[in-house]
């Protein structure tokens, strides 16, 4: 199992599967990825790189129901917005503060991410309304794993609405 793998096997599953003219998001390069350390000071864990290495997902693929994927441009612009919003310095009173290891890596558009701590690779979710932190699995690798099962078990459906996802049908507890 390897986060390059999944992705490709997914990426072959949503070229059959997915939307007509889609959008493909282009792969990273190393100097992307070291660009993105040096802005925000971390070091991106193995697994977020090889995920943004091996391409990312589009846009349009809605994994758990409501959580997207983000692209190393938007991990980067929402790791200083957290820190800037949720951080240390914030006025909020939440329980958890955002902490400078947490790499926003998806988006429920609603304020709600999930990150990997890269002090220990493990991916939680973040609610920003109470800064409530759950952990969801042990790894990133291990996360999109998880994804590619659920796509190869059908649990993905394409809609075909005025915008079209292809959407989860499992939810993140």
């Amino acid at each position: 199992m390897s986060v390059q793998t999944d992705v490709q096997a997914i990426w072959q599953r949503l070229t059959r599967d997915g939307p007509d003219n889609a959008y493909w998001p282009e792969p990273n390069s190393a100097a992307d990825l070291e660009l993105a350390e040096l802005e925000t000071g971390l070091s991106i864990p193995k697994s977020v790189s090889d995920f943004l290495l091996a391409g990312g997902f589009p846009d349009w693929f809605v994994v758990f129901t409501t959580w997207e994927l983000l692209s190393l441009e938007f991990m980067v612009n929402l790791y200083h917005e957290n820190l800037s919003l949720y951080g240390p310095q914030s006025p909020l009173q939440n329980a958890n503060r955002w902490q400078s290891t947490w790499l926003p890596v998806a988006s429920n558009n609603g304020g709600d991410y999930l990150f990997v701590d890269s002090a220990s690779d493990g991916l939680f979710r973040y609610r920003h309304f109470d800064g409530d932190v759950i952990k969801v699995t042990d790894s990133f690798e291990q996360f999109i794993h998880g994804i590619r099962e659920d796509l190869e078990q059908g649990r993905y459906v394409l809609s075909h609405d005025e915008t079209p996802e292809y959407r989860g049908t499992v939810e993140i507890n």
